[in-house]
């Protein structure tokens, strides 16, 4: 929400988009039905979180969860309101900033996200699409970030540059041509990434949530 405020060109309170926000923290785990196999599925609570935004007037949906977009199809058929695509809009951002005439080869990404998002390909369909290739961190690099995602969920205690240093020298040796934030918990965590990534190579560093923010500010201006 702070981001969608700063994105908007507003000079008055009354020039803020109006939001309504179901922010609940009782949606079943992401990571135990889709990494672990374990947990019980979100997609009936996503879809009645949407029903009710429906009821209560939105006009647009958006979900700042990158894992839970693997239900985006379901929870959009459940409602007659249009349902921004995360994995879209970083797809488009990336691609009109990426591409270069005459290049060769796919810019290459490197996602900082949820051990999920390889797991199920949740972005890998929508890049290709766009003619971009995807690059995440080696296995025991994305172990040490997935546990600093899990504690950013509770206490935060993990949250220490030595937690986020193996992902980001990973990606950045593989010579990815750019960075993403793929994970809202990581999101929170972006100053602290940003500080990391000149010590390895100096990539451009580009944020899921920030871009999603700023597709919602374009959708929302341009239906006033």
């Amino acid at each position: 929400m702070s981001r969608v405020i700063a994105l908007t060109p507003a000079t008055d309170d009354a020039d803020h988009i109006p939001m309504l926000v179901d922010n609940n923290s009782q949606v079943p785990s992401r990571i135990a039905a889709l990494l672990e196999g374990t947990g019980t599925s979100p997609e009936p609570v996503l879809i009645a979180m949407a029903e009710r935004l429906q009821h209560m007037g939105a006009q647009l949906l958006a979900m700042p969860c990158n894992t839970a977009h693997h239900y985006h199809q379901a929870v959009q058929a459940a409602v007659q309101i249009p349902f921004l695509d995360m994995r879209t809009a970083a797809a488009t951002f990336l691609a009109a900033r990426m591409g270069k005439p005459g290049r060769s080869s796919k810019p290459r990404i490197g996602f900082l996200a949820s051990s999920a998002l390889p797991k199920i390909s949740l972005y890998e369909p929508v890049f290709a699409a766009a003619g971009l290739a995807i690059c995440y961190p080696d296995d025991e690099s994305q172990r040490v970030l997935m546990a600093l995602i899990r504690s950013v969920k509770g206490n935060g205690e993990l949250v220490r540059e030595e937690n986020l240093r193996p992902a980001i020298a990973s990606l950045v040796n593989s010579e990815v041509d750019s960075l993403l934030i793929a994970c809202s918990e990581l999101s929170a965590v972006s100053p602290l990434i940003g500080k990391l990534i000149p010590n390895y190579r100096s990539v451009p560093l580009f944020d899921s949530s920030e871009i999603l923010a700023s597709a919602i500010v374009e959708a929302a201006l341009a239906s006033s």
